[in-house]
């Protein structure tokens, strides 16, 4: 198991590499496609939603620098949490 305590996030974004947007990017989508899985099965959505939220929010907040990476977490977090379907 991944002791959260022991990323840093110079480590993190080292391993994603930073410079290789289109990796981010990629990454980016991942996260969110996960996020939209849950909505398969109609039960699971909400309750995965409160554990995807905070786990993406995290990664996203590790994965981008500065002020860029703190937005990118909290939009991230309330757009996983709060989904509004149409």
């Amino acid at each position: 198991m991944i002791d959260v305590n022991k990323i840093s996030k110079e480590s993190f974004a080292k391993e994603v590499g930073t410079n290789n947007k289109v990796q981010m990017l990629v990454l980016s989508l991942l996260f969110d496609t996960i996020g939209m899985l849950s909505y398969t099965i109609p039960v699971l959505a909400e309750f995965s939603d409160v554990i995807w939220a905070p786990i993406a929010s995290f990664l996203l907040f590790k994965m981008y620098k500065g002020t860029t990476g703190k937005l990118v977490a909290i939009f991230g977090f309330i757009e996983e949490l709060f989904y509004l379907q149409m």
